[in-house]
C-alpha cells in the first residue's frame, strides 16, 4: 500500500498518525510519502516561528490534541517551562507549533515514512485506478499511489478588490517576518478585513511602528465578532454521540433541527442562557455592542461561548445529520449568530482595540465599496462609489475565498484538479463537494477517485473547522474511513 499526503499541517499530520497507530494498519507494509511545499512538517504553515504579535484564538485547555487526554497541551505548557509564553491566556502561536512538532514527532520518524519538500502541482488517476503525483520542480514522478490525501488547510486568500501582484499591497500576509515591509512611520497602513488575520495584523503593527496616522481597518459591512468573555464555571452540553443516535429519525436516518434546538434551549436553560437576549444584544457585529461586553463582562455571553466549545468536536456531525432543508435553515437563522458568539475576539485584543481607538492610534471605515490602485503607488478608497481617502500601504484580511472556481485561480494544484473536473463546488458554492464523513472528493458521475481533501477548504461539509481540535479529529475521521474501507472493520 502506497500512500500520499499534501500537506503536513495539522490535517496531514493526524492522517499520518491514525494510519500508522490503527490497530488494522500498523503491522501493514506501506510507505507514506508526506509532501509539504514549505517543508514546515507537523507545524503546518500557521504555527511557523514568526512574530509574538501572532496568538492562538482559544486557550490552551482547547488546544489539546490527544483524543484520551484533552489537557495534554496544558501539560506539554508545563514540562516546559512555556506558560510565561501567554498573553492574557493566549498562546503564542510559534509555541503552539513546538507542541505540534513535538506530539506528531513519532510519526515523522517512522521508518514507512518518508517527508519531502516539494509542491505538488498536479494529480492524475491512472487506468489501474492509482494516482500519479506532479511536482513544480520534478513534473510527474514515476511513483504511483492507492490513496492522495490533500490536506491543503485553508484556501488562498480572497482577492476581493483585484489588488493582487499590486506594488504595496500584501495579499496573503504570513509569516510576517517574511512578508511585511519596513514602514515608515509616515505611511497610511490599512488593513482590509477585521477578522482573525486583521486583528494579528492590527497587533502586529501596533507593536511594530509609532504611525503619525492611525492604522486604518477597510471594511464592508460586518465588523468584530463577539468579545470573548472569560468563563471560570465549567460549561458542558448534553448532545452526544448517544444522544444523535437516540434521536435519529428511525425512517429517514435524519435528526430533526427543531429537536436539536430543544435540547440546546434545555442546556441553556440550565445555564441561565437567553439565546434571543444574546443574539440582540451581541450577535450583529456592532462595536458597540462589543464595548459594552468588555466592560460589563457578561455572565451569559461568557457561559454561552464555552457551550459553543464544549460542542465543537460533534458540531459537523449534528448538523450533517440534519435534512437538507433543516441545513439550509440553520444555516439562515442560526450560523451567523452562532459564528459571530463562537469565533469570539479575545478578550485581551478587544482591549487593545479599544485602547488603541481611544488614543487614535487605529480608526475603522465601513462600508468600502471598491479600492483602485493609483499610477503613483497609492490606493484610493471609495464608499458607496464616492471616494474618501487614500492610503499608501494595504494588507489583506478578506478571509479565504469561498468559491473554488476564484480560489483554483491562486492554486496551480487547484486549478488543475478544477479543470479536469475532478474537483467539483459545493452545492452552496463554497468549498468542494466532498462526501461525508470520508472527505473524498465527489465526481459527477459518482466515479469513485483515491483523493480525500481535509482542512478548512471543506468547510461547507465540515462545517465550523476552523479550529485545531476539530480540524485534527477530522483527519482521524477520514484517515479511518479509508482504513475500513480498504482493510475492514475493527471491531476493537
Amino acid at each position: 500500500m502506497k500512500i500520499a499526503i499534501v500537506g503536513a499541517g495539522i490535517s496531514g499530520s493526524s492522517v499520518l498518525q491514525t494510519l500508522l497507530t490503527d490497530p488494522l494498519t500498523q503491522d501493514q507494509e506501506k510507505q507514506i510519502d508526506i509532501y509539504d511545499h514549505h517543508g514546515n512538517f507537523a507545524q503546518g504553515n500557521p504555527y511557523i516561528p514568526d512574530s509574538n504579535a501572532l496568538l492562538m484564538n482559544s486557550e490552551a485547555n482547547d488546544l489539546g490534541l490527544d483524543a484520551q487526554h484533552p489537557q495534554d497541551f496544558v501539560e506539554w505548557l508545563e514540562n516546559h517551562d512555556n506558560e510565561d509564553q501567554m498573553v492574557d491566556g493566549l498562546v503564542y502561536r510559534h509555541i503552539y507549533g513546538e507542541y505540534l512538532e513535538d506530539y506528531f514527532q513519532d510519526s515523522y520518524e517512522h521508518s514507512q515514512v518518508k517527508s519531502i519538500t516539494a509542491e505538488v502541482t498536479d494529480l492524475r488517476i491512472m487506468d489501474d485506478g492509482t494516482c500519479q503525483i506532479a511536482t513544480f520542480h520534478d513534473g510527474w514522478i514515476d511513483q504511483l499511489y492507492d490513496v492522495v490525501f490533500l490536506a491543503l488547510g485553508h484556501a488562498p486568500y480572497r482577492n476581493s478588490y483585484a489588488l493582487k501582484g499590486t506594488d504595496d499591497y500584501i495579499h496573503d500576509p504570513y509569516p510576517f517576518y517574511e512578508k511585511m515591509p519596513d514602514f515608515d512611520s509616515t505611511d497610511r497602513v490599512g488593513i482590509i478585513g477585521s477578522g482573525a488575520t486583521g486583528l494579528d495584523i492590527m497587533r502586529y503593527l501596533l507593536e511594530k511602528e509609532d504611525f503619525d496616522e492611525p492604522i486604518t481597518f477597510y471594511v464592508r459591512e460586518s465588523l468584530f465578532n463577539a468579545t470573548g468573555i472569560p468563563c471560570d464555571e465549567e460549561i458542558t452540553t448534553s448532545l452526544t454521540w448517544e444522544w444523535i443516535e437516540e434521536n435519529m429519525h428511525s425512517q429517514t436516518e435524519t435528526l430533526m433541527l427543531d429537536t436539536v434546538l430543544e435540547q440546546v434551549e434545555k442546556d441553556f436553560e440550565h445555564y441561565g442562557i437567553d439565546w434571543h437576549s444574546l443574539v440582540a444584544n451581541y450577535g450583529h457585529s456592532r462595536l458597540s455592542d462589543n464595548i459594552r461586553a468588555y466592560f460589563a463582562k457578561p455572565e451569559e455571553l461568557a457561559k454561552a461561548q464555552r457551550y459553543f466549545v464544549s460542542i465543537i468536536l460533534i458540531f459537523p456531525h449534528l448538523f450533517q445529520a440534519l435534512s437538507i432543508p433543516d441545513q439550509q435553515r440553520f444555516l439562515d437563522d442560526y450560523f451567523p449568530y452562532m459564528t459571530i458568539m463562537r469565533a469570539s475576539v479575545p478578550y485581551s485584543t478587544m482591549g487593545l482595540v479599544l485602547d488603541a481607538l481611544k488614543n487614535n492610534r487605529l480608526r475603522i471605515v465601513n462600508h468600502v465599496s471598491s479600492i483602485e490602485a493609483n499610477q503613483s503607488g497609492t490606493f484610493d478608497i471609495y464608499n458607496d462609489d464616492n471616494y474618501i481617502e487614500t492610503a499608501d500601504i494595504l494588507i489583506n484580511a478578506t478571509g479565504f475565498e469561498d468559491d473554488i472556481l476564484k480560489a483554483s485561480e491562486q492554486s496551480h494544484l487547484l486549478k488543475n484538479l478544477v479543470k479536469r473536473e475532478m474537483i467539483l463546488p459545493h452545492d452552496s458554492g463554497k468549498g468542494p463537494l466532498v462526501a461525508w464523513p470520508s472527505a473524498e472528493l465527489m465526481t459527477r458521475e459518482d466515479i469513485e477517485q483515491p483523493i480525500v481533501m481535509l482542512g478548512n477548504i471543506i468547510h461547507s461539509t465540515h462545517l465550523g473547522n476552523n479550529n485545531a481540535r476539530l480540524i485534527a479529529s477530522q483527519g482521524r475521521i477520514a484517515a479511518r474511513c479509508f482504513i475500513e474501507k480498504y482493510f475492514g472493520v475493527n471491531e476493537e
